[in-house]
């Protein structure tokens, strides 16, 4: 359910819920970035640490990296996909 909301509700109608932008504050740009910081801060306390951290790895590499089978960060810093054909690549820092 909660992933749902998340899914469904956009920024703007939150903002509205909330009583939107206020004029004698900060721009409308930065109250914006201030609101969208804050949501994803609750949305990360809503639905977990471990599933936040998920989601923005996923987010990361979506649209980036295709047809991944695997994908592991090493410990000093190496990323290795490897891909569902069988082939591997490792990018090294």
């Amino acid at each position: 359910m909660t992933l749902e909301a998340q899914c469904q509700l956009s920024i703007s109608d939150i903002w509205h819920h909330l009583g939107g932008w206020n004029d004698e504050g900060d721009t409308y740009d930065t109250q914006e970035y201030q609101l969208e910081e804050q949501l994803e801060l609750f949305w990360s306390k809503i639905v977990g640490p471990g599933e936040y951290l998920r989601t923005k790895i996923l987010g990361s590499i979506s649209g980036i990296v295709t047809d991944w089978q695997q994908i592991t960060i090493e410990e000093n810093r190496t990323i290795v996909i490897q891909y569902k054909d069988g082939t591997e690549k490792s990018f090294k820092p």
